[in-house]
């Protein structure tokens, strides 16, 4: 090993894996509005879609924990200038 880091993130990953299912979601419903393909075809599609999306948000949640990061307005911080 040399150090390098991945090529891609867990963050990209996750957020590819989401958009890749909401992109399943809309070509679906736009396969449905065509009336090209068959009903249970449309719906498998939708549901992976469904699938691929929510997966990918709560991973994406479970990973990066959002929920316990906050700044505070009432501590300063540094910026990397000295103070003018």
């Amino acid at each position: 090993m040399t150090g390098k880091s991945p090529p891609f993130s867990l963050a990209s990953t996750l957020a590819f894996l989401a958009g890749l299912g909401l992109t399943l979601m809309v070509v679906s419903a736009a396969l449905g509005v065509i009336g090209s393909a068959g009903g249970t075809s449309l719906g498998v599609l939708f549901a992976a879609g469904t699938a691929m999306f929510v997966s990918g948000i709560i991973a994406w949640f479970a990973s990066k924990r959002p929920d316990t990061q906050f700044d505070d307005i009432n501590e300063s911080r540094y910026h990397g200038h000295d103070d003018h």
